[in-house]
This record gives structure tokens, sequence and C-alpha cells, in this order.
């Protein structure tokens, strides 16, 4: 028998776990920011170009965005990547108007 593939050519049976496990991954290299003060000292200590991608672990387009900030991350050398967990810095995300994940910051100094 003959097994389907998708786009990317893996294995049906198995692609969806495998892309479970490299978005997995991927969330965990990445800095993840979970306190108002970590926060304010990676925003005013930045250099060069900051992507701030605000999160929260329940949400399956965040994870999806992970992934694309990542491979962003890795192909220019000079951004700087960090997830930051909305539920753990309530106060400014209120005051920077984040209602709504996946957001994302670029900040650039």
């Amino acid at each position: 028998s003959t097994q389907s593939t998708g786009s990317s050519g893996i294995n049906a049976e198995y692609g969806e776990h495998l892309q479970h496990y490299y978005i997995t991954n991927l969330i965990e290299l990445l800095g993840m920011i979970s306190s108002e003060g970590a926060l304010h000292q990676l925003v005013d200590t930045c250099t060069g170009v900051l992507v701030l991608h605000f999160t929260a672990t329940w949400s399956e387009p965040c994870k999806t965005v992970t992934a694309a900030l990542n491979a962003l991350s890795q192909k220019f050398s000079g951004i700087s990547v960090y997830q930051v967990d909305t539920e753990k810095v309530p106060a400014f995300s209120e005051s920077n108007n984040i209602d709504s994940v996946p957001t994302c910051f670029v900040l650039s100094q």
C-alpha cells in the first residue's frame, strides 16, 4: 500500500506529530518573558531590532507565529525575538492595548 504525503513530503501518518514537535521545540528556543520587570529591562536595554511576540500558552495561532519568527531570527542575526506571556504582564499588556494574541511589537534602537 502507498501512504500519502503532504506538500512538505512528510509521511501523512507522522506529519502532524512532527509538526507539533517542531513548533514545541521552537518555542523553547526563543526567550520567554514572564514578568513586568524583565520586560521593561529588555525594552530599556534594547540595541538593534527587538521583536516582542505577545502570546498565550493556550493559543494555537501563537505557535504558528512563533515558528515564523524563529525562522526570521535565524535568517537575520541582528534581530532579537522574545515571547511575552500576556497573562504574566497584565499591566504592560493593558497599557499598550494588547487585547488579543498573537500580537507583535517591533522596536528598533
